[in-house]
């Protein structure tokens, strides 16, 4: 929206020039995606773009945290985790609440495990 936004820097390496290289692509993603998430890695541009890969391929979409939640009291959700059948990693801050609604729709398409279940299953 309109509200002003104060993002911090709270990285503290021996090198500020890659503290400050890193927070500068951080910055790009974000506006480059109105705000609404940053893609910290991974192959995909979107989640759109992620999850019609997966779903297209009938691949399976393994989570190493709890998206499935929108914490109350936090600004974000983070969508991490990766392709089981490639191994391609993928890393979303979700931002906008709307969005993450949407994205979990979206999700009910696509198979997915919990990287905990799977760590449970092997042991």
């Amino acid at each position: 929206g309109k509200q002003s936004v104060f993002i911090c820097n709270l990285v503290i390496q021996s090198d500020s020039r890659q503290a400050r290289t890193d927070m500068a692509n951080t910055l790009k993603s974000l506006r480059r995606n109105h705000y609404q998430f940053y893609k910290g890695k991974g192959h995909y541009e979107t989640p759109d773009e992620l999850i019609d890969h997966v779903s297209g391929k009938k691949l399976t979409l393994v989570s190493d945290g709890h998206f499935f939640q929108y914490p109350p009291g936090r600004e974000s959700a983070t969508f991490i985790g990766h392709i089981k059948e490639t191994s391609e990693e993928f890393l979303f801050r979700i931002y906008d609440r709307e969005y993450f609604l949407y994205l979990l729709k979206r999700l009910r398409t696509v198979k997915k495990e919990s990287a905990q279940d799977i760590t449970n299953i092997k042991l």
